[in-house]
């Protein structure tokens, strides 16, 4: 496997990666706003976990845009 091959795939990866961030990061959010202003039963984790998603959402994007 060539080395721009194999570059390719990393950058492919980190991409699917990235995007799985995202959307776990609207899920999480929306999932505390509907729990929290809905059922009147907010959750403690959910807004750690979105925030960890956007710490690597961030990571993930900046590896790919450069």
């Amino acid at each position: 496997m060539s080395a721009k091959r194999m570059l390719d795939e990393i950058e492919r990866a980190q991409s699917l990666l990235t995007n799985v961030f995202f959307v776990l990061t609207i899920v999480a959010v929306s999932f505390q706003v509907l729990n929290r202003f809905w059922f009147q039963l907010p959750i403690v984790w959910s807004a750690d976990f979105a925030v960890l998603c956007f710490i690597w959402l961030g990571f993930l994007s900046a590896s790919v845009s450069v």
